[in-house]
C-alpha cells in the first residue's frame, strides 16, 4: 500500500526556503549586535586609553607632586569639554602657571556612569600604580539607594572632640541604617507584593528577590543585580525583579539589557509606573528625547504622585525648549515629594536663570535644609571608606562639591572624623557667575538639578577654585 505524501515537493521547497530566510536574518541581526557592541567597547576602550596616555606623559615629566582625581563623567569631562578641557588637564595647568615652586602632574582617572561603591574598589589599586600626594574627589550624583534621616551633634559640640564619644556616634549610625533595612525593606518588599504576581513565585525565588531589594537598600548594586538575575533566570513571574535587573543594567551602562528588562517588567505589569519611568530614562541617556519624553508621561498618567518622573519630564522640556514651562513641572514635582532636595536645586537654578534672585535663594537653602537632614548610604559610607583607605597610605584627601551646591552636606558625612580632609566649596564662585551669565555658558546641561556637565569655561572656575584651595590649604601659600 503507498502512502500519501503531505506535502508535495514545491511546498517543501518553500518552507524550506522560507526556513533559510529566518534563520539568515537571525544571525544577520546577532551579527550586526555583535558589531554594534565591538565598536562600543572599542569607543569605551579607545576613550581610556587617550586619557590614560595623557596621564602617562603628565607622570613622565617628573613632578615633584601627583595629584589623582576620581570621580564620574563631571571628572573625565564631556564632548569638547573633555581630554585637555576637562578640569584636571585644566588644574594641571593652573597650578603649574602660578610658579609655586613644586611642578604638578594631574592624573584623570574618572569614569563615566560610576558610583562611588566603583570608585572607591579601585583606589588602592590607583594609589600603588600612581603614588600620589594628594586625592581630589567630587562623586555621588550617581549613586542609587535609600536616604536616610542624619542627626548631627551640634547639640554637643564639646563632645565631639572626644574618641569615644565619635565611636559611639558612628556605631549609633550603624546601627540606625540595619534598623532603618529591618523595618523598611520588608514593607516595601509588602506593598510592591500587592501588586505583582510575586505571590505565585516559589520560597526560594522570593528569597532572591528579596535579597536583591536589601543589597539594592544598602548600595550595593553588584549583589543586587546578581540576586535579581538569579530570580529571572529561575524564572519568575513577578515584575519587581525584572524592573530592578533594568535599574542595575541602566546604572551599569548596559541600556540595550536595560530597556529589555523594563520591558518585561511591563509585559508583566501593565501598569507598572516605575517601569516606564526607566524607559524613559534609558531613552534619555541615549539622547531619545521624544520616546523619553512619552515614557515620562505616561508614567505620569499611572502615577502622578511621583516626583522623580516629574524632574525627568522637566530634563526633556528644558533641554527641548518647548512653549511648555519647566518651572511649573518642577513645582508639581515638589508638591509631591517635598523631599526631593534636586527638584528643588533645579527650581532654584530655572529661577536664577529667569533673574528672579531672592526666590531663587530661597529654593537653594530648601535644597540645601533637605541635603543636611537626608544622606545617601552608600555615598556617606563610601566617602569615609576614602578617607580611611588615604589615611593609611598618607595621602591627603580633597573632597570637592559640585558646582553651585553648598559644602555643608559634604562636611556633615565626615562629622565624627574630619581631621586632616581638605574641602572644596564651589557654592559661591558658580552662584556668582550664573547671576550674570546663562546657565550654557557653564554647564552643558542640568542633569544634577541645580548643576551639570561643565563647559570647557565652567571646568577652568572649577579648576582655578580648586588650585586656590590646594595653594592655602596644602602648600600653605
Amino acid at each position: 500500500m503507498i502512502r500519501k505524501k503531505n506535502q508535495s515537493p514545491a511546498g517543501a521547497q518553500q518552507q524550506t526556503s522560507f526556513g533559510k530566510k529566518v534563520a539568515l536574518m537571525f544571525f544577520g541581526t546577532m551579527a550586526a549586535f555583535f558589531i554594534l557592541e565591538v565598536l562600543l567597547q572599542a569607543g569605551g576602550f579607545v576613550l581610556s586609553f587617550l586619557q590614560e596616555r595623557k596621564n602617562m606623559l603628565s607622570l613622565q615629566q617628573g613632578a615633584e607632586i601627583r595629584i589623582l582625581c576620581l570621580g564620574e563623567s563631571t571628572t573625565v569631562g564631556t564632548y569638547e569639554a573633555g581630554g585637555d578641557n576637562s578640569y584636571p588637564r585644566q588644574l594641571e595647568t593652573v597650578l603649574n602657571e602660578r610658579n609655586l615652586g613644586k611642578s604638578f602632574s594631574v592624573i584623570n582617572k574618572g569614569v563615566i556612569g560610576t558610583d562611588t561603591e566603583t570608585i572607591v574598589d579601585h583606589v588602592e589599586e590607583y594609589l600603588n600604580q600612581y603614588n600620589p600626594q594628594i586625592v581630589v574627589v567630587m562623586m555621588g550624583i550617581n549613586d542609587e539607594g535609600e536616604f536616610l534621616p542624619y542627626r548631627g551633634i551640634s547639640r554637643h559640640p564639646f563632645l565631639k572632640y572626644l574618641k569615644i564619644y565619635k565611636f559611639f556616634a558612628l556605631l549609633r549610625e550603624h546601627l540606625k541604617v540595619k534598623l532603618f533595612q529591618k523595618n523598611t525593606i520588608p514593607m516595601a518588599h509588602e506593598m510592591r507584593t500587592e501588586k505583582s504576581d510575586q505571590g505565585k513565585d516559589p520560597a526560594f525565588v522570593k528569597k532572591f528577590i528579596m535579597l536583591g531589594e536589601q543589597s539594592k537598600s544598602q548600595g550595593d548594586y553588584e549583589r543586587a543585580r546578581l540576586m535579581y538575575e538569579q530570580a529571572v533566570h529561575l524564572g519568575s513571574v513577578s515584575y519587581i525583579p525584572y524592573m530592578n535587573l533594568g535599574w542595575c543594567y541602566r546604572k551599569a551602562g548596559e541600556l540595550q539589557k536595560a530597556e529589555a528588562m523594563f520591558k518585561k517588567a511591563i509585559e508583566l505589569n501593565p501598569y507598572n509606573d516605575a517601569a516606564y519611568a526607566g524607559l524613559g530614562r534609558c531613552y534619555k541617556d541615549q539622547g531619545m528625547e521624544a520616546v523619553a519624553s512619552a515614557m515620562f508621561r505616561k508614567a505620569l498618567e499611572m502615577n502622578s504622585f511621583d516626583g522623580g518622573i516629574y524632574q525627568g519630564l522637566a530634563w526633556y522640556v528644558n533641554k527641548s525648549s518647548l512653549a511648555t514651562n519647566p518651572i511649573e513641572i518642577y513645582e508639581r514635582g515638589i508638591e509631591l515629594n517635598p523631599i526631593h532636595s534636586r527638584s528643588f536645586g533645579a527650581l532654584a537654578l530655572q529661577l536664577q536663570h529667569r533673574g528672579l534672585y531672592p526666590l531663587a535663594q530661597e529654593y537653594y537653602q530648601k535644597a540645601n535644609q533637605l541635603r543636611l537632614v537626608y544622606q545617601n548610604i552608600a555615598t556617606a559610607r563610601n566617602y569615609r571608606k576614602l578617607k580611611r583607605i588615604l589615611d593609611k597610605n598618607g595621602a591627603q584627601l580633597v573632597c570637592v562639591q559640585y558646582p553651585n551646591r553648598s559644602i555643608e552636606p559634604l562636611k556633615k558625612i565626615f562629622e565624627y572624623e574630619a581631621e586632616g580632609v581638605i574641602f572644596v566649596d564651589n557654592e559661591k564662585v558658580f552662584r556668582d557667575v550664573l547671576n550674570s551669565a546663562p546657565i550654557n555658558e557653564y554647564f552643558m546641561d542640568v542633569f544634577g538639578g541645580d548643576f551639570g556637565h561643565c563647559t570647557i569655561k565652567g571646568n577652568k572656575l572649577l579648576a582655578t577654585n580648586i588650585a586656590d584651595v590646594v595653594q592655602k590649604e596644602y602648600l600653605n601659600r
